[in-house]
């Protein structure tokens, strides 16, 4: 493809942005060296330069490449970092001041939030933090609190919900004590001047865009301001989902369906060339500024603008090399970019967009204009094809990334972005004319209704993408690694290389998709499934899974804390859960249960059947997430047998003692091999149960009754025990797996 033949300005900036993804992920140590390197270097291309006459060209353009590339390191080393390593001098338990940046979840439980550490332990920090209250707060933006927060450093692949500039995760226990100190309502977080007069233009633009659209108003403050607070986050879960969640980040999609709108315009009312792209870029600033210069629309803009300028320069443009040149400057102004995701996803498509999809726009034929309805029906394919292919080179481009940083991709994006995409290209423009026509009766009013009808139908339309089944595929299985690093290998190659048949190009993306389909046949067929055993203290869940479909058992209390150690529990290529189990409800279960379909698909969900009446509440609840997430809903009897993943079968109990505490235990069953768990209320049903089973688990939630003298079965293997219960219990044999009070992880295989 020759990507960098006679295009130095794109090869420094490629140079400029490999040095700084390298120099990211390297020590300090390493840095410094690297700069010393870099410069000695520069030294002896200074000297060639003047010395040889003859290979003087040669010489210039690898001065400039090691110039490029000390750049680079220097800016690494100086600003990328920096908040990683303060950050993590931070983690532990620490009296902090932070200030309020949004609000991300509230419940009657719990409430979590974006914030600034303004100050930790008396060190002014003023770093991004990801802030969790276990009891409800109503905090809103620019307050500030004064609290004792345990402090842990963030590891953005396990946590990838957080933001990529959030380096760490704070938590606030109730009992600890909070005291508010109330800012301005109407203060955000901000420098002053232009981002403060910003924030406040999108404030009011926001409740503009409520006056005119209503309830209708989330999905048009989110696509055309970059406003995503109205949009609930199963809705943002299920435009992720379904390939879709590029639609909620103002980014090069909106910039050139808004600014292009604009172009027409202009171009219509015959405006010259120069002026239009002086109006053009006026038009961009104000975009920024109603978005809050998110990153996105700032990175995307600074691309519409390379390219606009190099159109005012010269009659014609080279996009690989605006695009690379626009790229590098984003990350020379603001070093830390090299760590936003966001950034390197819009680089990879818009690479392969302008770079690789011209040559197959190439074959497809060209059906002129004609008044048959054959034509015109075989013009809607072609076009139909053409959306297609952009969202299969735009999402094989963007594969190596969507690995490392999330490690799973959407298998329906190519079908979801067929009816989004034109739906989006006719939506902006709509909000647009509707905002400016909104107050007017009859024709504002129309116009309202058909963006009101559109905007319905884009959200239906994600709905049902996100609930197709497996539409979501993980790139964490074992053979997943190497697949992917080959794949770019040889893309990378091709694209620098000169072919001769342009279309060889498309050769790695047949391969790896043939090749992953192959290799997860396999795996299927050979993972035997386990079950794994999860506890924290008194909180205890059980994992059912094979070949990345899981079952899941809470013994829990459904805290804030148990969300994470779920998540973190599940295998990593786990795509969806079968199967959610809740052995007894209680208060925060439904918060519970909602974050978790937010981050993996929930297909069934089984509650127990009783009788107390605030139990009755806390399903209630659980109910009416489920039902607004689309979970099928499934009651059961204590000790009713149920069917699980992969052959599995489930019997659970759930007892309430005299003393008004409640017992679990429960029976897993495979191919005539059983497991039984029993709480720390050991029931006499229990030992019966496990008395049949091949290993046997005394685990930690609840509490024994005084003076309860039940006989300890004996099992024909092994005898699991946790530290809180062993020393109750005579005569263990086999082994303890234990630490403190926890009896960490184990896994077995049954059957």
């Amino acid at each position: 493809m020759e990507l960098f033949r006679g295009r130095y300005l794109c090869f420094l900036s490629f140079l400029f942005l490999l040095i700084s993804l390298v120099c990211f992920k390297l020590e300090s140590g390493i840095k410094l060296a690297l700069i010393i390197l870099f410069t000695l270097l520069c030294v002896i291309a200074v000297i060639v330069l003047i010395l040889n006459k003859k290979h003087r060209f040669v010489a210039f353009v690898a001065l400039l490449s090691i110039v490029a590339m000390l750049l680079a390191a220097l800016s690494s080393f100086f600003f990328v970092s920096l908040p990683n390593g303060r950050a993590e001098k931070y983690c532990g338990r620490y009296i902090a001041r932070l200030e309020i940046l949004s609000q991300e979840i509230e419940s009657e439980h719990s409430s979590e939030y974006y914030a600034r550490m303004l100050n930790a332990g008396g060190e002014d920090t003023r770093l991004k933090v990801y802030l969790i209250c276990d009891f409800p707060s109503a905090l809103e933006q620019g307050d500030q609190i004064i609290a004792t927060v345990d402090t842990n450093s963030l590891a953005p692949r396990d946590l990838p919900d957080l933001d990529d500039d959030c380096l760490l995760v704070l938590n606030v226990n109730g009992d600890e004590g909070v005291t508010y100190k109330k800012a301005d309502a109407a203060a955000a977080f901000s420098l002053d001047g232009l981002l403060a007069l910003a924030n406040k233009l999108q404030r009011a633009a926001a409740n503009y865009v409520d006056e005119i659209f209503g309830e209708d108003a989330p999905l048009v403050k989110g696509m055309l301001l970059n406003d995503k607070s109205g949009l609930s986050s199963n809705t943002r879960s299920q435009f992720s989902r379904a390939g879709a969640a590029h639609l909620l980040a103002v980014s090069g999609l909106h910039v050139s369906l808004l600014l292009g709108a604009l172009e027409l315009l202009l171009k219509k009312l015959l405006v010259p060339k120069k002026l239009r792209i002086v109006v053009i870029i006026i038009g961009g600033a104000l975009l920024l500024a109603l978005t809050d210069f998110s990153p996105s629309a700032v990175r995307s803009v600074f691309m519409l603008f390379a390219v606009y300028l190099g159109f005012m320069l010269s009659e014609e443009n080279d996009a690989p090399t605006s695009l690379f040149c626009s790229v590098a400057l984003i990350t020379l102004i603001s070093p830390h970019s090299v760590n936003d995701v966001g950034l390197w996803l819009s680089f990879s498509a818009t690479l392969g967009l302008v770079v690789v999809y011209p040559y197959i726009e190439r074959k497809l034929p060209y059906i002129e204009k004609s008044k048959k309805l054959s034509k015109k029906l075989l013009r809607l394919g072609v076009s139909t094809l053409k959306v297609a292919l952009i969202a299969i080179v735009a999402n094989f481009f963007t594969l190596p990334i969507m690995w490392y940083c999330f490690g799973s991709a959407s298998i329906v994006a190519v079908i979801s972005n067929l009816f989004l995409s034109p739906l989006t290209a006719i939506f902006l423009p709509l909000c647009v004319v509707s905002l400016a026509l909104g107050k007017l009766a009859f024709i504002g009013e129309g116009v309202v209704f058909v963006t009101a009808l559109i905007s319905r139908a884009m959200l239906l339309c994600v709905k049902l993408m996100a609930n197709i089944r497996f539409g979501v595929i993980s790139l964490e299985y074992p053979f997943a690694a190497p697949l992917v690093i080959v794949f770019s290998i040889a893309m990378s190659v091709l694209l620098v290389i000169k072919l001769r048949k342009k279309l060889w190009i498309c050769l790695p993306p047949i391969s790896f998709v043939a090749a992953f389909a192959l290799c997860l046949g396999i795996f299927a067929f050979a993972d035997k499934g386990e079950l794994k055993y999860v506890g924290v203290d008194s909180d205890e869940i059980f994992i059912a899974e094979r070949a990345g479909v899981c079952s899941v058992c809470d013994v829990t209390d459904g805290s804030a804390w148990n969300y994470w150690q779920l998540r973190n529990s599940l295998p990593a290529y786990a795509v969806e859960i079968e199967d959610y189990v809740v052995s007894h409800p209680h208060k925060r279960h439904a918060e519970l249960i909602k974050r978790i379909s937010e981050h993996q698909p929930i297909r069934n969900i089984y509650l127990p059947l009783i009788e107390d009446s605030e139990e009755l509440g806390y399903i209630s609840e659980i109910v009416e997430v489920a039902q607004k997430g689309g979970i099928n809903i499934c009651f059961y009897e204590s000790g009713e047998l149920l069917e699980l993943v992969d052959g599995m079968y489930l019997r659970s109990f759930f007892e309430r003692g005299m003393d008004g505490h409640s017992s679990v235990y429960m029976s897993f069953y495979k191919n005539g091999d059983s497991f039984t768990y029993t709480d720390n209320s050991k029931r006499l049903g229990a030992y019966e149960l496990g008395q049949n089973s091949r290993y046997m688990l005394f685990g930690a939630h609840g509490r024994r009754s005084a003076g309860d003298k039940t006989p300890i079965p004996t099992t024909p293997e092994i005898l699991f025990a946790t530290r809180k219960s062993a020393p109750e219990i005579e005569g263990v044999r086999g082994r303890l797996v234990a630490k403190d009070s926890t009896i960490g992880e184990f896994s077995i295989v049954l059957g």
